[in-house]
């Protein structure tokens, strides 16, 4: 039974022999306390005025009960099995009399045929089944749940004992819609002078707000519970990217900083420093890559990846990406087949960016294959979509890590005995880019050592542009005639892209900061600046400002080059006057390239 309700058995005496013998009807009640109390004292004046008839005493009760005092009074029960009023029992009056005192719902159930009999407390509880359900029998009146409540009731009947049903649901009409509400229900025998049973008591209590609470605090705690779980998971995956970030960032540094010491310490042979600038040039890039892809999921995390959307022929984008994995395959004696539709057809993309996606898919072939293996990739288009695919003779994937292999810092192996290096960024990166351009990607594997398939979808645009052919030139001395001045506040930095440029031919002024720049513009005038952006004192926005406030120099064309790479900078360096940004570490063709296009409106290489 619920807390909230104190349940008494109730042992009533409904009147004394005129032998002086007492005769006791035992009605054995789940009732309020205070319902009992009123009850007994009503039952106590009721043998009191044993004298009076038993109809008088209706009378006087009905008249006093309500509306279901009333109703009870006015209703026909001679077409009922239990006929008139006048014929009742007294099992059956004193029945009356503590339901129709009661102030809580309750019903009567009586006879064979289960008559029923309630109180004004227990209408809402009726519903819609009110006034008709008064003297009908019990199965009529609640066929909905009659496969619940007969064979209860039949068992009270049965062994004379009473029962109780808790937090029992009824949909009820209330506040003009059906409401889910639950009752804790109590079934308990009337039994008549000679011994049998005439019918059953069913108090009723309320327990919505109970079942209600509960429910919500159940629901609180699955909540706090799977909150708890998945911030304990984040945490997880977290503290497993952070050591698989620090191993990584840390391997490229191993090769770069000890071959660095052999050059500086050791006289090496020609192939020997031509191997150690390789390994160099490698693991720089490798970490100059790791340093992008978090960028990029950074980016992706803030919904400011940014796209330079244009019709793109697919061959090309694909023919690139092919060059800047070649070596790795090569390395490892594995074939890459390409079987590419050469139809005319273009999607709406970022060439970069669509590049970094084949990038991240090929890479990845190439890594998770054996030596030897083999890669196949495919170009196809069909139903107005470009389909390219990148099926791999590698490790595959494993069934139940297939569903996470887009989601960001998951790695099928993130343990120190795993094979294979790098973040578990890039398909996630990849899925991103792919579905802003409003593609899909799957993945598919029969499992591991079976290898996989990796499927991209790209809608195809109905503009299209004719394929342009770059034209091939020397860049040994592009820039002769061409003066540059470099501001860079990093001196090896500014040593390095100084050599650079004049290894094409520039010719090279050099300033550690923009105060020192603008005291060389005051001796010369450059062809073209190259402005660093986080400088102290003065920075690259406030140099370039300067400039062009300076008459002779409002037109030259400025290059940001800066290790502040995000599309934000990007677009506050344009805004602010540069015509071009470009990231640290810089790709020296690309900065030459640069260069060509500003000064002599040549861009192609």
């Amino acid at each position: 039974m619920t807390a909230q309700i104190i349940f008494s058995l109730a042992r009533i005496y409904n009147g004394v022999s005129q032998r002086g013998q007492q005769i006791s009807l035992f009605i054995y009640l789940y009732l309020p306390l205070s319902d009992c109390e009123l009850m007994k004292e009503h039952i106590a004046n009721h043998a009191e005025a044993e004298g009076r008839a038993g109809k008088e005493i209706l009378k006087d009760l009905f008249a006093k009960s309500g509306e279901m005092g009333a109703r009870i009074q006015a209703f026909d029960w001679s077409a009922t099995p239990l006929g008139s009023i006048e014929t009742w029992s007294k099992s059956l009056q004193v029945a009356l009399q503590i339901l129709l005192l009661s102030r809580f719902p309750m019903q009567i159930l009586w006879g064979r045929e289960y008559i029923q009999f309630y109180n004004d407390a227990y209408i809402p509880i009726a519903g819609k089944k009110h006034p008709t359900g008064l003297g009908q029998r019990g199965e009529d009146c609640w066929k909905e749940v009659w496969d619940f409540a007969g064979p209860l009731l039949d068992q009270v009947v049965e062994t004379g004992t009473a029962t109780w049903s808790e937090d029992q649901l009824l949909v009820l009409e209330r506040n003009g819609y059906p409401e889910e509400c639950y009752f804790t229900f109590s079934y308990t025998p009337i039994w008549e002078a000679s011994g049998k049973i005439g019918g059953i008591f069913i108090a009723i209590h309320e327990t919505t707000q109970k079942v209600v609470s509960e429910r919500l605090e159940r629901n609180l705690r699955i909540e706090a519970q799977t909150a708890k779980e998945s911030a304990e998971r984040a945490n997880q995956l977290k503290d497993q990217f952070l050591a698989v970030l620090s191993h990584e960032l840390r391997s490229p540094l191993n090769p770069i900083l000890g071959w660095a010491k052999l050059m500086l310490s050791r006289e090496l042979d020609e192939t020997t420093t031509r191997r150690a600038l390789e390994a160099i040039e490698r693991n720089a890039r490798l970490q100059a890559q790791m340093i992008d892809d978090l960028l990029d999921i950074s980016r992706i995390l803030r919904n400011k990846l940014i796209l330079d959307m244009a019709p793109v022929h697919l061959i090309p984008v694909i023919e690139e990406t092919l060059e800047t994995v070649d070596s790795a395959a090569v390395a490892k004696a594995i074939q890459i087949q390409t079987q590419l539709d050469s139809s005319p057809f273009q999607v709406l993309a970022d060439f970069n960016r669509l590049k970094q996606v084949i990038w991240n898919l090929l890479s990845n072939a190439v890594k998770f294959t054996p030596q030897g293996g083999q890669v196949i990739l495919q170009l196809n288009y069909v139903d107005a979509e470009a389909v390219l695919r990148i099926i791999d003779s590698g490790k595959g994937i494993a069934a139940d890590f297939l569903p996470h292999v887009f989601d960001h810092f998951r790695q099928a192996d993130s343990t120190t005995t795993r094979v294979f290096g790098g973040l578990g960024l890039g398909l996630a990166i990849a899925k991103q880019i792919v579905d802003m351009h409003g593609g899909t990607i799957q993945a598919e594997s029969a499992g591991e050592d079976q290898g996989s398939t990796f499927t991209v979808r790209l809608p195809l645009t109905a503009h299209t542009q004719p394929i342009e052919k770059a034209h091939s030139f020397t860049l040994d001395k592009a820039l002769n005639n061409i003066h540059v001045l470099l501001v860079e506040d990093d001196a090896d930095n500014r040593e390095m892209m100084s050599l650079t440029l004049e290894l094409y031919g520039a010719r090279v002024t050099t300033a550690a900061s923009a105060l020192a720049a603008i005291d060389s513009l005051s001796q010369d005038c450059p062809d073209i600046l190259i402005s660093d952006i986080g400088m102290s004192e003065m920075n690259g926005y406030m140099l370039l400002q300067h400039i062009r406030n300076t008459p002779q120099m409002n037109q030259t064309p400025a290059i940001a080059l800066t290790a502040y790479v995000s599309e934000a900078d990007q677009q506050q360096a344009l805004a602010a006057g540069f015509q071009a940004h470009l990231p640290k570490p810089m790709e020296p063709t690309e900065l030459i390239a640069t260069i060509l296009k500003l000064v002599k409106g040549n861009y192609a290489i």
